[in-house]
């Protein structure tokens, strides 16, 4: 999440996996945005395997809870919370996919760490 008024776009694409996330800041801890995503995985069904694909969508709602600036680094803690649906896979139809997340993050010039 960047300054008030900034906008961030992360796109995050694998083998099996895609995203996109988009949120504003509106203010310097709170950002609205949207989150979509498609995964494809391998499941094992009786003697064969198959693929499954899922595709979300979600609005979402990022907050930094807290930011400690270090002598030559900076920390923050994020709650993430997502709204929104999934459908593919085994659902018949499209379920409901709500979400709460805490994520940490660590940062120097040289380094950047996260995880959640």
């Amino acid at each position: 999440m960047g300054s008030p008024g900034d906008t961030m776009v992360m796109v995050d694409l694998g083998a099996d996996e895609r995203e996109l996330a988009a949120n504003y800041a509106l203010r310097s801890a709170w950002a609205p945005g949207v989150h979509l995503g498609r995964w494809q995985e391998m499941t094992p069904h009786g003697a064969a395997a198959h693929e499954r694909v899922r595709e979300f969508s979600a609005l979402t709602l990022t907050h930094r809870v807290q930011r400690w600036n270090l002598p030559h680094a900076q920390a923050n803690l994020w709650a993430v919370a997502s709204l929104g649906s999934v459908r593919g896979g085994a659902l018949p139809g499209s379920r409901t996919l709500a979400s709460i997340s805490l994520m940490a993050d660590y940062e120097t010039t040289r380094l950047y760490l996260g995880g959640g």
